[in-house]
């Protein structure tokens, strides 16, 4: 009987430790991981996931074009010819009254027709290459017609160019891609890569990565933008004539999102960011050197809105008043934000 007994229990013991093997962890790991493996269908998604980590994308090109003109070579104005697709918007002013006027048209190859919120239209042929615009100014009211042009204000080429950015990694996790390259395309199909580091989140309604295209120093020559990082940084490329190529400027890096709007003539950079609060910022970019003069913060009970305005002498940031601001900027400078 104590043999048996003996007997039974070795053999409940040796079925206990077989059943510990099968159910341990490891060995279920290991099973799932050769299901996995061996089946075709999960191989065929992972071979798709690889394939979406590197390639080239196309981006929205957001062109602003710095303009200095005259209609009928009498009446002189400053205009931003803001381009995407074939839409344009922008604004101009007469330099006799310097009040902002918004303009709305269309772009089709080289040639432009855009309208200004009274109803007269300018109609026109885009020289990129000679940086400049010439047709008719028409008056919505008499229909009368007066020759212009327009140029940039520093002589320079709007030489049209491609561009598009290199992903080089997609997150499995969400449609996050990691762009490191902006690639450069010339007429003469001449290619310049520019280094960046930078995310894009690709959806059904956004399959582009957005690039900034503007004079942001003032020099005559077109500039880069884009996103770097969050939560809300962007990075800015300056082109040098010398050595023809963009360099990131850091004085910029502070920002948080491109000017919605500029001055060439005063060397400004209009910032508005919306939060609870509304925050205005204006930069002037003086003497090679970016510089705030004006920030203001708008809130839900307007006893709490605040305005700073600045003057800078021997390096040194002055608080001055809003009337020594508009003394020394005009009247129309902080009214663009409206």
């Amino acid at each position: 009987m104590k043999k048996k007994m003996i007997i039974s229990l070795l053999c409940f013991w040796q079925f206990t430790i077989s059943c510990v093997e099968k159910t341990h962890p490891t060995n279920l790991s290991l099973q799932t991981t050769q299901a996995f493996t061996t089946n075709p269908a999960i191989a065929k998604q992972d071979q798709e996931g690889e394939s979406l980590k590197k390639g080239w994308k196309e981006v929205n090109a957001y062109y602003t074009y710095h303009f200095t003109g005259k209609i009928d070579n009498r009446f002189a104005f400053d205009l931003n010819l803001q381009v995407l697709n074939d839409r344009i918007s922008g604004s101009y002013y007469y330099l006799k009254y310097e009040e902002l006027l918004k303009i709305e048209g269309k772009i089709k190859d080289n040639y432009v027709e855009f309208t200004e919120e009274s109803g007269n239209t300018f109609k026109g042929i885009f020289d990129y290459n000679k940086g400049e615009v010439t047709g008719y100014w028409t008056n919505s009211s008499t229909g009368e017609s007066l020759p212009f042009t327009m140029v940039n204000p520093k002589g320079k080429s709007y030489a049209k160019k491609q561009y598009r950015v290199l992903a080089t990694e997609k997150s499995y996790a969400s449609n996050t891609y990691y762009i490191s390259q902006i690639e450069e395309i010339d007429q003469q199909q001449h290619k310049r890569i520019i280094p960046i580091e930078s995310q894009f989140w690709e959806t059904e309604i956004v399959d582009k990565f957005d690039l900034y295209i503007e004079d942001y120093n003032f020099d005559g020559y077109l500039d880069l933008c884009t996103f770097h990082s969050l939560p809300s940084k962007y990075a800015y490329f300056t082109y040098d004539p010398t050595n023809k190529n963009y360099v990131e400027n850091e004085q910029y890096s502070h920002l948080n999102s491109p000017p919605f709007t500029t001055n060439f003539r005063k060397q400004l950079l209009y910032f508005h960011t919306e939060y609870n609060e509304i925050h205005r910022s204006l930069y002037q970019y003086h003497q090679g050197w970016l510089r705030k003069i004006y920030h203001a913060a708008l809130f839900p009970d307007p006893n709490d809105d605040w305005a700073e305005y600045f003057n800078y002498v021997n390096g040194e940031t002055l608080l001055i008043t809003p009337t020594a601001f508009e003394a020394q900027y005009g009247k129309q400078v902080v009214k663009t934000f409206e």
